[in-house]
């Protein structure tokens, strides 16, 4: 990902929408998906873009709260069906601002 970064210069994005993973994930985010992950949140930081994930942010445990290795830093969680327990007391670098 960073080297099609690297030859995509001058693009940019104004919101990244976080569905890489659910509630389902149960082991470390490992590999091609943590350099995902990692890159992902390099750009949010890097570009001031604004992330939105879907019902919980990739790289959270769902039933703990515990980042599985990686987590993308999400400014804001829209979720479905209920809000996750875990959200509020998930890590301080992966807090999000608002929860829907």
């Amino acid at each position: 990902m960073a080297g099609d970064r690297d030859r995509k210069k001058g693009k940019h994005c104004c919101v990244i929408i976080d569905a890489v993973f659910g509630v389902g994930l149960g082991r470390p985010v490992e590999g091609n998906y943590k350099r995902c992950l990692d890159d992902l949140n390099q750009i949010r930081e890097q570009e001031h873009t604004f992330c939105v994930a879907v019902d919980i942010p990739s790289g959270i445990h769902a039933d703990t709260g515990a980042v599985m290795g990686t987590a993308l830093k999400a400014d804001v969680t829209v979720t479905f069906g209920w809000e996750k327990w875990e959200l509020p007391f998930t890590r301080e670098e992966v807090m999000q601002e608002k929860c829907w």
